[in-house]
């Protein structure tokens, strides 16, 4: 399984079989160059522009947008229904968590999560190989958050997302360095990472991508 980051909160995913998941595709307009990319699965976590800009991908695509499973093209995924906000949605609406699961291996995409999780929703994920974690705060989780999450969860390893940078280059968002600052992580100099269900163990806990 091949995992890359697009940027933003845009990952690929392609699997053994050469089929490729697309999660929340953004717009342009955000910062981020035009995401070059074709997918057969599309998922989006909830219906804002920097997460569901699927304008300019190829057509021939599977949308998943409401949470409903899919089980096809070797992929399983299903959603957890969770907030934007602390409000319970009152600020920014309904947020999906989408669990993805191929070639023995569970990824789950937090979207723009904005609350610590429930034990409910921390059952509904399961056990989960590789965490997607929004740290930016403002629209999401903080990074303080999102350490607390990521201990909840204890995903394998996790890789932090929704982060200011050189392209996104809001003032409301936090940068990577207030995340890296309370966990060991390790800045890989590449946007991606490859592995199977055994090589997992060999990868660090946390891992910082390099947009390319």
């Amino acid at each position: 399984m091949k995992l890359t980051w697009l940027g933003h909160a845009c990952y690929q995913i392609e699997n053994e079989q050469g089929n490729i998941l697309l999660i929340d595709p953004y717009d342009p307009q955000l910062g981020y160059p035009k995401i070059q990319a074709k997918a057969d699965i599309v998922t989006t976590s909830h219906g804002h522009y920097d997460h569901n800009y699927t304008e300019d991908l190829p057509e021939g695509f599977v949308l998943l947008d409401d949470g409903q499973p899919y089980h096809g093209l070797g992929f399983d995924v299903y959603g957890v229904a969770s907030f934007h906000d602390d409000a319970e949605g009152a600020k920014r609406g309904a947020n999906w968590i989408y669990v993805i699961e191929t070639d023995g291996l569970r990824i789950v995409h937090l979207g723009d999560l904005g609350h610590a999780l429930s034990a409910k929703q921390l059952t509904q994920l399961g056990r989960v190989d590789i965490l997607l974690l929004p740290i930016g705060g403002f629209y999401t989780i903080d990074a303080n958050q999102a350490v607390d999450v990521m201990r909840a969860i204890r995903a394998r390893v996790t890789i932090p997302m929704h982060y200011r940078n050189r392209w996104w280059t809001s003032e409301n968002i936090l940068p990577i360095e207030a995340f890296t600052s309370l966990v060991e992580s390790k800045q890989l100099p590449t946007n991606g990472i490859t592995c199977t269900h055994e090589t997992i163990t060999d990868l660090p806990d946390v891992i910082v991508l390099e947009y390319q």
